[in-house]
């Protein structure tokens, strides 16, 4: 008869117990165990994950995957052949960043000063610099923590030199006149603090001025304004002298202005007299005058400009004597022609009076539009 346990399954086999029946012999017959012994099962691997993520932000790291052991799982003590996780360089395909570093201090400089005591105490500095490694830019390296320079102070130099500065003000002196305006002074001295161990004495003036009235006005000169014209040129008892040799007069005048609390008249005459000719109109033989210089382009720019020279027609002055003896009483004057006269000159190139030469313009510019000048 099989027993219920020969069902049974285990890794070490299927245990099946048969039992023999109970006989009415006196000695009951030997039982019988047979063991059937299995043998380990091998598992297999799953599909690979996906690889992870790099090991590191930037530049080179590693990355690994991993895989189970349940396609099938082992039994019976079995197992995956092989890894279950691989591993592999990666490359983020970004730079690290370079993070400063100070470099060395420097010597010690020169000492900002030559002085003690003076409005900034000298010092000596020295630096360093963020160069071991600099910082990177792309991508942003951490610079350097802490100061680049450092100071301390300068020893056995001599005491600075101490600038003379001004005291006050002292009184006002009395006004410089009595009437009008005037002047006041004001005087100080270099003392507070006189000059010391070489330092600069005050800057500015020891003195100023101030205007002062005196409430009394000042006498005030007369002065000349300018002369007039000149009268026409006339003589007594005749109605006309033009264009005659016969010398007549002529006067201008000048006021005196401005004159003030009793003071100078203008000194001189407020009455001017002159002898004259009169050619005022006449015509009097001419001859032409030399070629002026060259004018200017006309227009200044653009195309066809010219410029232009003139010869004039100049009056002949007539030989009349240039001084008069005796004339009115008045002795021996000098005579001035009075007027403009009319010259009179052989035509030239069709002319009588003047004469133009005109000639074209080489190099000119062009015009420019103004609206292109504006900003």
């Amino acid at each position: 008869m099989r027993s219920p346990l020969a069902n049974a399954k285990a890794c070490l086999g299927e245990i099946s117990v048969w039992k023999t029946a109970v006989s009415m012999l006196p000695m009951p017959s030997k039982s019988t165990l047979v063991v059937s012994v299995r043998h380990a099962e091998m598992g297999g691997w799953s599909e690979w994950a996906p690889w992870g993520p790099c090991s590191v932000t930037c530049s080179k790291g590693t990355q690994t995957r991993q895989r189970v052991c349940d396609h099938p799982a082992p039994k019976c003590g079995g197992h995956c052949p092989g890894e279950a996780q691989q591993s592999q360089a990666c490359d983020t395909q970004k730079v690290c960043p370079t993070h400063g570093a100070w470099a060395a201090w420097g010597p010690w400089s020169p000492c900002s000063g030559t002085c003690l005591g003076g409005t900034q105490e000298p010092k000596e500095t020295r630096s360093r610099t963020c160069s071991a490694p600099a910082p990177s830019h792309q991508p942003p390296g951490k610079p350097c923590s802490g100061p680049a320079y450092e100071h301390r102070g300068c020893t056995g130099l001599p005491p600075c030199p101490v600038a003379g500065g001004w005291g006050p003000w002292g009184p006002v002196s009395p006004c410089s006149v009595t009437c009008g305006l005037g002047q006041t002074l004001e005087r100080r001295t270099c003392d507070r603090p006189v000059p010391r161990h070489g330092g600069l004495f005050c800057a500015g003036d020891a003195t100023r001025t101030h205007i002062c009235n005196t409430a009394m006005p000042c006498p005030v000169n007369g002065e000349w304004e300018a002369w007039g014209k000149w009268s026409h040129c006339s003589r007594v008892n005749m109605k006309s002298i033009s264009c005659e040799e016969i010398p007549g007069q002529q006067s201008r005048t000048r006021n005196c202005r401005g004159r003030k609390f009793n003071g100078q008249r203008c000194p001189g005459e407020n009455h001017d007299i002159r002898h004259c000719y009169d050619i005022h109109n006449c015509v009097l033989k001419g001859s032409w005058s030399q070629w002026s210089t060259w004018g200017l382009c006309t227009p200044p720019c653009g195309p066809n400009p010219t410029r232009v020279r003139q010869r004039l027609c100049t009056p002949l002055l007539p030989n009349f004597p240039p001084t008069v003896s005796m004339v009115e009483g008045q002795g021996e004057k000098n005579v001035t022609f009075w007027g403009t006269p009319r010259p009179l000159c052989e035509e030239l190139q069709g002319q009588k009076l003047m004469v133009e030469e005109k000639r074209p313009c080489l190099h000119v510019p062009a015009c420019k539009d103004p609206e292109e000048e504006k900003p």
